[in-house]
Protein backbone atom coordinates (compact mmCIF):
# COMPACT_ATOMS: atom_id res chain seq x y z
CA UNK A 1 0.00 0.00 0.00
CA UNK A 2 1.39 3.27 -0.85
CA UNK A 3 1.15 6.13 1.82
CA UNK A 4 -0.10 9.24 0.94
CA UNK A 5 2.08 12.28 0.95
CA UNK A 6 -0.05 14.06 3.08
CA UNK A 7 0.69 11.82 5.94
CA UNK A 8 4.65 11.52 5.48
CA UNK A 9 6.36 14.79 5.02
CA UNK A 10 9.37 13.16 4.20
CA UNK A 11 9.35 13.26 0.51
CA UNK A 12 12.41 13.28 -1.55
CA UNK A 13 15.87 11.99 -0.67
CA UNK A 14 18.76 13.63 -2.96
CA UNK A 15 21.27 10.38 -3.48
CA UNK A 16 24.69 11.38 -4.37
CA UNK A 17 27.39 8.29 -4.77
CA UNK A 18 30.81 9.81 -5.41
CA UNK A 19 34.22 9.07 -5.15
CA UNK A 20 37.44 11.80 -5.64
CA UNK A 21 35.30 14.51 -7.25
CA UNK A 22 35.27 16.84 -4.66
CA UNK A 23 35.88 19.88 -7.16
CA UNK A 24 32.45 18.61 -8.48
CA UNK A 25 30.65 17.70 -5.30
CA UNK A 26 31.50 21.12 -3.84
CA UNK A 27 29.57 22.71 -6.52
CA UNK A 28 27.13 20.27 -6.86
CA UNK A 29 26.23 20.89 -2.94
CA UNK A 30 26.47 24.17 -3.45
CA UNK A 31 23.24 24.41 -5.05
CA UNK A 32 21.29 22.30 -3.69
CA UNK A 33 22.24 24.00 -0.25
CA UNK A 34 20.79 27.37 -1.10
CA UNK A 35 17.96 25.87 -2.05
CA UNK A 36 17.09 22.96 0.74
CA UNK A 37 17.40 25.45 3.73
CA UNK A 38 18.01 24.07 7.54
CA UNK A 39 14.82 22.61 9.09
CA UNK A 40 13.25 21.53 5.60
CA UNK A 41 11.93 18.01 6.53
CA UNK A 42 10.57 17.21 3.50
CA UNK A 43 13.95 16.48 2.08
CA UNK A 44 17.00 14.66 2.55
CA UNK A 45 20.70 14.75 0.91
CA UNK A 46 22.40 11.60 1.27
CA UNK A 47 25.99 11.66 0.32
CA UNK A 48 27.74 7.69 -0.40
CA UNK A 49 31.30 8.64 -0.43
CA UNK A 50 33.16 5.53 -1.82
CA UNK A 51 36.49 6.22 0.37
CA UNK A 52 37.76 9.45 -1.63
CA UNK A 53 41.53 10.10 -0.80
CA UNK A 54 41.12 13.89 -1.53
CA UNK A 55 39.38 16.59 0.20
CA UNK A 56 35.26 15.34 0.06
CA UNK A 57 34.53 14.40 3.76
CA UNK A 58 36.04 18.40 4.03
CA UNK A 59 33.69 19.91 1.60
CA UNK A 60 30.80 17.49 3.09
CA UNK A 61 31.60 18.73 6.29
CA UNK A 62 31.67 22.58 5.67
CA UNK A 63 27.83 22.19 4.35
CA UNK A 64 26.91 20.26 7.31
CA UNK A 65 28.42 22.87 9.94
CA UNK A 66 26.12 25.23 7.70
CA UNK A 67 23.26 23.29 9.25
CA UNK A 68 22.01 21.47 6.13
CA UNK A 69 20.71 17.99 6.21
CA UNK A 70 23.19 15.80 4.90
CA UNK A 71 23.69 12.13 6.27
CA UNK A 72 27.32 11.22 5.17
CA UNK A 73 28.48 8.01 4.32
CA UNK A 74 32.47 7.54 4.38
CA UNK A 75 32.47 3.43 2.85
CA UNK A 76 35.46 1.91 4.83
CA UNK A 77 36.74 0.00 1.78
CA UNK A 78 36.10 0.98 -1.99
CA UNK A 79 33.03 -1.24 -3.15
CA UNK A 80 32.61 -0.23 -6.49
CA UNK A 81 30.93 2.18 -8.40
CA UNK A 82 27.61 0.67 -9.43
CA UNK A 83 27.56 -0.97 -5.44
CA UNK A 84 28.04 2.81 -3.96
CA UNK A 85 24.73 3.82 -6.73
CA UNK A 86 22.84 1.39 -4.95
CA UNK A 87 24.32 2.06 -1.36
CA UNK A 88 23.19 5.54 -1.64
CA UNK A 89 19.80 4.43 -3.31
CA UNK A 90 19.03 2.04 -0.17
CA UNK A 91 19.73 5.04 2.63
CA UNK A 92 17.37 6.96 1.22
CA UNK A 93 14.40 6.72 4.05
CA UNK A 94 12.04 8.97 2.01
CA UNK A 95 8.90 8.03 -0.25
CA UNK A 96 10.59 9.58 -3.68
CA UNK A 97 14.43 8.66 -4.26
CA UNK A 98 16.08 10.73 -6.89
CA UNK A 99 19.68 9.11 -6.69
CA UNK A 100 21.94 12.02 -8.40
CA UNK A 101 25.38 12.21 -10.41
CA UNK A 102 27.85 14.43 -7.99
CA UNK A 103 29.06 16.48 -11.53
CA UNK A 104 24.79 17.26 -12.12
CA UNK A 105 24.19 20.50 -10.84
CA UNK A 106 20.39 21.97 -9.93
CA UNK A 107 19.60 25.45 -11.20
CA UNK A 108 18.66 28.09 -9.41
CA UNK A 109 14.67 27.62 -8.12
CA UNK A 110 14.69 24.04 -9.69
CA UNK A 111 14.17 21.92 -6.23
CA UNK A 112 11.54 23.74 -4.76
CA UNK A 113 9.79 23.19 -8.43
CA UNK A 114 10.54 19.80 -8.57
CA UNK A 115 8.77 19.30 -4.91
CA UNK A 116 5.93 21.42 -5.74
CA UNK A 117 4.85 19.32 -7.97
CA UNK A 118 5.96 15.65 -6.81
CA UNK A 119 4.05 16.34 -3.97
CA UNK A 120 0.59 16.89 -5.55
CA UNK A 121 -0.06 12.92 -6.15
CA UNK A 122 1.44 9.06 -6.69
CA UNK A 123 3.52 8.79 -9.14
CA UNK A 124 5.87 5.91 -10.18
CA UNK A 125 8.83 7.53 -11.74
CA UNK A 126 8.75 11.68 -12.32
CA UNK A 127 11.29 12.46 -15.25
CA UNK A 128 13.63 15.63 -15.24
CA UNK A 129 14.65 17.40 -18.18
CA UNK A 130 18.46 18.72 -18.62
CA UNK A 131 20.97 19.99 -20.31
CA UNK A 132 24.75 19.84 -20.91
CA UNK A 133 27.73 22.37 -20.05
CA UNK A 134 31.01 22.07 -20.67
CA UNK A 135 33.03 24.78 -18.84
CA UNK A 136 31.46 27.35 -16.66
CA UNK A 137 28.15 26.52 -15.22
CA UNK A 138 25.12 28.93 -15.00
CA UNK A 139 22.69 28.95 -12.45
CA UNK A 140 20.18 31.07 -14.01
CA UNK A 141 20.73 29.08 -17.17
CA UNK A 142 16.78 28.47 -17.72
CA UNK A 143 15.06 31.16 -14.99
CA UNK A 144 13.03 32.06 -18.33
CA UNK A 145 11.25 28.73 -18.62
CA UNK A 146 7.98 27.61 -17.83
CA UNK A 147 7.68 24.25 -16.44
CA UNK A 148 4.80 22.26 -15.94
CA UNK A 149 3.90 18.63 -14.73
CA UNK A 150 2.72 16.46 -17.78
CA UNK A 151 1.35 13.15 -16.39
CA UNK A 152 1.22 9.92 -18.11
CA UNK A 153 -1.72 7.29 -17.24
CA UNK A 154 -0.74 4.66 -20.17
CA UNK A 155 2.81 3.38 -19.31
CA UNK A 156 3.86 2.40 -22.90
CA UNK A 157 3.35 6.28 -23.81
CA UNK A 158 5.92 7.00 -20.60
CA UNK A 159 8.49 4.55 -22.01
CA UNK A 160 7.98 5.65 -25.77
CA UNK A 161 8.81 9.21 -23.85
CA UNK A 162 12.13 8.59 -22.33
CA UNK A 163 13.39 5.31 -23.80
CA UNK A 164 16.90 5.37 -23.44
CA UNK A 165 17.24 7.98 -20.74
CA UNK A 166 15.90 5.82 -18.22
CA UNK A 167 19.67 5.25 -17.78
CA UNK A 168 20.17 8.51 -16.69
CA UNK A 169 19.81 7.79 -13.31
CA UNK A 170 20.25 11.85 -12.13
CA UNK A 171 16.76 12.11 -14.44
CA UNK A 172 14.44 9.87 -12.73
CA UNK A 173 12.99 10.57 -9.38
CA UNK A 174 11.79 6.78 -8.20
CA UNK A 175 9.02 6.68 -5.66
CA UNK A 176 10.83 3.75 -3.79
CA UNK A 177 7.20 2.44 -1.93
CA UNK A 178 6.55 1.45 -5.53
CA UNK A 179 9.65 -0.23 -6.20
CA UNK A 180 8.26 -4.52 -5.67
CA UNK A 181 10.67 -7.43 -5.80
CA UNK A 182 11.05 -7.47 -9.47
CA UNK A 183 13.28 -4.64 -8.90
CA UNK A 184 15.62 -6.53 -6.33
CA UNK A 185 19.16 -5.38 -7.60
CA UNK A 186 20.79 -8.53 -5.67
CA UNK A 187 19.02 -10.71 -8.13
CA UNK A 188 19.66 -8.15 -11.50
CA UNK A 189 23.29 -7.45 -10.31
CA UNK A 190 24.75 -4.28 -10.22
CA UNK A 191 25.20 -2.86 -13.42
CA UNK A 192 22.08 -0.24 -14.47
CA UNK A 193 20.60 -1.13 -11.17
CA UNK A 194 18.48 1.84 -11.52
CA UNK A 195 16.51 0.12 -14.55
CA UNK A 196 15.49 -2.19 -12.19
CA UNK A 197 13.56 0.16 -9.75
CA UNK A 198 12.76 2.74 -12.51
CA UNK A 199 11.07 -0.19 -14.30
CA UNK A 200 9.47 -1.77 -11.10
CA UNK A 201 8.07 1.68 -9.87
CA UNK A 202 6.58 2.94 -13.36
CA UNK A 203 4.75 -0.81 -14.09
CA UNK A 204 3.12 -0.90 -10.24
CA UNK A 205 1.97 2.95 -10.45
CA UNK A 206 -1.37 4.27 -11.55
CA UNK A 207 0.28 7.17 -13.44
CA UNK A 208 3.99 8.62 -13.93
CA UNK A 209 4.99 12.13 -15.42
CA UNK A 210 7.68 14.37 -17.03
CA UNK A 211 8.82 17.57 -15.23
CA UNK A 212 8.91 19.95 -18.45
CA UNK A 213 11.27 22.13 -18.30
CA UNK A 214 15.32 22.32 -17.65
CA UNK A 215 15.62 21.59 -13.86
CA UNK A 216 19.57 20.66 -13.65
CA UNK A 217 22.43 20.45 -16.12
CA UNK A 218 24.70 17.91 -16.60
CA UNK A 219 28.70 18.31 -17.01
CA UNK A 220 30.94 17.20 -19.70
CA UNK A 221 30.79 14.62 -22.19
CA UNK A 222 31.19 10.57 -22.31
CA UNK A 223 34.70 9.72 -22.55
CA UNK A 224 36.56 8.33 -24.94
CA UNK A 225 37.69 5.14 -23.16
CA UNK A 226 33.50 4.50 -21.93
CA UNK A 227 32.37 1.34 -23.25
CA UNK A 228 29.12 3.02 -25.07
CA UNK A 229 28.60 -0.62 -26.75
CA UNK A 230 29.06 -2.75 -23.63
CA UNK A 231 27.13 -0.31 -21.01
CA UNK A 232 23.60 0.75 -23.18
CA UNK A 233 23.82 -2.40 -25.16
CA UNK A 234 24.91 -5.43 -23.79
CA UNK A 235 24.66 -4.36 -20.01
CA UNK A 236 21.21 -3.02 -20.42
CA UNK A 237 19.88 -5.74 -22.40
CA UNK A 238 21.38 -8.33 -19.83
CA UNK A 239 18.77 -6.45 -16.96
CA UNK A 240 16.31 -6.07 -19.32
CA UNK A 241 15.83 -10.13 -19.87
CA UNK A 242 15.88 -10.68 -16.11
CA UNK A 243 13.18 -8.24 -15.70
CA UNK A 244 11.17 -10.03 -18.57
CA UNK A 245 11.59 -13.36 -16.26
CA UNK A 246 10.19 -11.41 -13.40
CA UNK A 247 6.88 -10.16 -15.67
CA UNK A 248 8.01 -6.90 -17.11
CA UNK A 249 6.51 -6.66 -20.21
CA UNK A 250 9.16 -7.07 -23.31
CA UNK A 251 7.70 -4.76 -25.47
CA UNK A 252 8.74 -2.00 -22.80
CA UNK A 253 12.31 -2.97 -24.00
CA UNK A 254 11.56 -2.98 -27.74
CA UNK A 255 10.62 0.20 -27.43
CA UNK A 256 14.45 1.39 -25.46
CA UNK A 257 16.01 -0.73 -28.36
CA UNK A 258 14.06 1.28 -30.78
CA UNK A 259 15.38 4.42 -30.20
CA UNK A 260 18.81 3.15 -29.16
CA UNK A 261 19.95 1.77 -32.71
CA UNK A 262 18.03 4.97 -34.57
CA UNK A 263 19.25 8.02 -32.43
CA UNK A 264 21.45 6.99 -29.63
CA UNK A 265 23.91 4.69 -31.10
CA UNK A 266 24.45 6.60 -34.14
CA UNK A 267 25.07 10.18 -32.78
CA UNK A 268 27.43 9.19 -29.82
CA UNK A 269 29.39 6.71 -32.24
CA UNK A 270 29.94 8.98 -34.54
CA UNK A 271 30.98 11.54 -31.59
CA UNK A 272 33.78 9.14 -30.85
CA UNK A 273 34.45 8.58 -34.44
CA UNK A 274 35.31 12.07 -34.99
CA UNK A 275 37.62 12.53 -32.10
CA UNK A 276 41.28 12.25 -33.56
CA UNK A 277 42.69 8.75 -32.48
CA UNK A 278 39.12 7.61 -31.38
CA UNK A 279 38.11 5.19 -34.04
CA UNK A 280 36.65 2.24 -32.43
CA UNK A 281 34.49 1.23 -35.41
CA UNK A 282 35.25 -2.40 -34.70
CA UNK A 283 35.22 -2.56 -30.72
CA UNK A 284 31.54 -1.09 -31.39
CA UNK A 285 30.24 -3.73 -34.37
CA UNK A 286 31.70 -6.79 -32.31
CA UNK A 287 29.95 -5.48 -29.28
CA UNK A 288 27.05 -4.98 -31.10
CA UNK A 289 26.60 -7.57 -34.03
CA UNK A 290 25.90 -10.79 -31.64
CA UNK A 291 23.52 -8.11 -29.35
CA UNK A 292 21.14 -6.65 -32.51
CA UNK A 293 22.01 -9.28 -35.72
CA UNK A 294 18.54 -10.21 -36.00
CA UNK A 295 17.77 -6.79 -36.00
CA UNK A 296 16.63 -4.58 -39.02
CA UNK A 297 17.24 -1.38 -37.39
CA UNK A 298 20.50 -2.10 -36.51
CA UNK A 299 21.58 -2.79 -40.08
CA UNK A 300 19.67 0.54 -41.44
CA UNK A 301 20.85 3.08 -39.19
CA UNK A 302 23.77 2.24 -36.72
CA UNK A 303 25.82 0.09 -38.54
CA UNK A 304 26.58 2.49 -41.59
CA UNK A 305 27.88 4.86 -38.74
CA UNK A 306 29.88 2.47 -37.25
CA UNK A 307 31.27 0.96 -40.71
CA UNK A 308 30.82 3.84 -43.83
CA UNK A 309 33.99 6.20 -44.47
CA UNK A 310 33.75 8.55 -41.82
CA UNK A 311 32.62 11.52 -44.07
CA UNK A 312 29.50 9.11 -45.51
CA UNK A 313 28.98 8.49 -42.34
CA UNK A 314 28.30 11.98 -41.04
CA UNK A 315 26.32 12.23 -44.49
CA UNK A 316 24.05 9.10 -43.41
CA UNK A 317 23.41 10.68 -39.48
CA UNK A 318 22.18 13.95 -41.37
CA UNK A 319 19.75 12.16 -43.01
CA UNK A 320 18.72 10.48 -39.65
CA UNK A 321 18.63 14.02 -38.16
CA UNK A 322 16.53 14.95 -40.87
CA UNK A 323 13.74 12.07 -41.13
CA UNK A 324 13.16 10.92 -37.60
CA UNK A 325 12.72 13.21 -34.15
CA UNK A 326 15.73 13.19 -32.59
CA UNK A 327 16.09 13.88 -29.31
Amino acid sequence: MVESVKNNSRLLTIAIPTYNRAKYLDLCLSQIAKQVPPGDERIEIVVSDNLSTDNTEEIVAKYIRRGHPIRYIKNQKNIGGDPNIIQAYNLATTKYVLVFGDDDVFLDGSIQRMVDLIERDDFGVVFLRSFGFENDFDPTAARKQKYRLIEYHTKDYFVWRINYLFTFISANIINKQMVGPEGDTTQLGPNMAQLGWIFSAFSRARKNAVIDGHLFASKGDIPANYNLAEVFGVNTNRVFDLLAQKGIPKRFFFYYNLHLLVTFFPSRILAVREKPGHDRSHDFFATLFPLYRKNLLFWLFTVPIIKAPLPIARIWFRLIRMFFIYR
